[in-house]
């Protein structure tokens, strides 16, 4: 059963709580195995993997891997690569959880009992990723870099100039790229592919005409999110949007970011209307959601 944290909120939140942590994507497959049986033969993954058992038990062998750290475009079916010696073997029952780095070469089988277990996935952002996203960057800006490349009979009409175009081109890369610049715009898409944790959010916008100093709000669970400095603007960053304040806010919603559940009122550095009025869009657009609303008779 593939992607299956799409349909199973307590998956749902794992994954979503995993990938605020390791800030790559996480998602889920689920296996349930007959008894007496296999599923896949010797293989490795191109993403590193978490195996919970959930029910019965599984046997797992490892053998020794001859390729670290595949690529996406490196899968097992399509190279010539065979496994090394067996290196482990390791009995999984019902709470058991085992990490497979990516690369790890692998096969599972049951017994007696059938098996059921969860596989999540963490495909990680490599260096070759960001590379790419440099070059990408300084295409747009150089037109050097999206001159066409002569191949075949062109190539060997001036081999030297060819290895002197690439040195320049490096060179340029370096000499231009600015990390964190590259780095911010890797984490904006990321969190833009994620998909919204906007469980319950009809029910959230019914709670804004309620909106007290005594309300007690927090950041939604799973979200994802970036909180920038720009010049003389903050930039809050989350769920395929982008939202712009004032610098004078930053101090405010870094409070809002990192605090758990907390009371509007406690907000800083701002005045009464402004707490509310911050509160309420946040709200409205799925950054916080309302946990409590004091008693009617309470502001």
């Amino acid at each position: 059963m593939q992607r299956v944290e799409r349909s199973w909120p307590p998956l749902t939140a794992l994954c979503g709580n995993l990938e605020q942590v390791f800030y790559h994507p996480v998602d889920a497959n689920a296996y349930l195995t007959p008894a007496s049986s296999q599923g896949f033969g010797v293989h490795y993954d191109t993403h590193d993997v978490f195996i919970l058992q959930l029910a019965g038990s599984k046997h797992w062998r490892l053998y020794d891997a001859p390729l670290r750290l595949p690529l996406e475009s490196q899968p097992f079916d399509q190279l010539d690569v065979n496994p090394g010696p067996l290196s482990q073997q390791i009995d999984l029952h019902a709470g058991d959880l085992i990490y497979l780095p990516r690369g790890t070469f692998h096969e599972a089988l049951t017994s007696t009992c059938s098996s059921l277990h969860v596989t999540v996935a963490i495909t990680p952002h490599r260096w070759a990723d960001l590379i790419a996203d440099a070059v990408a960057v300084v295409a747009r800006q150089d037109e050097r870099f999206r001159e066409s490349v002569p191949l075949g009979p062109l190539r060997g009409q001036d081999a030297g100039a060819l290895e002197d175009r690439f040195e320049e081109l490096l060179r340029i890369l370096s000499e231009r790229v600015n990390l964190a610049e590259v780095l911010d715009a890797m984490t904006d898409r990321f969190i833009a592919e994620r998909r919204p944790p906007l469980d319950g959010q009809l029910a959230q916008l019914k709670e804004l005409g309620r909106l007290r100093l005594r309300t007690v709000v927090a950041r939604r669970a799973g979200l994802l999110y970036r909180l920038a400095l720009q010049q003389d603007k903050v930039m809050l960053v989350f769920s395929r949007k982008k939202i712009t304040y004032p610098s004078e806010m930053e101090p405010a919603l870094r409070y809002i970011a990192a605090a758990g559940e907390f009371e509007v009122g406690s907000i800083p550095n701002l005045d009464v209307a402004q707490r509310l009025l911050l509160v309420h869009r946040l709200v409205r657009e799925g950054f916080l959601i309302v946990v409590r609303q004091p008693p009617q008779d309470e502001g």
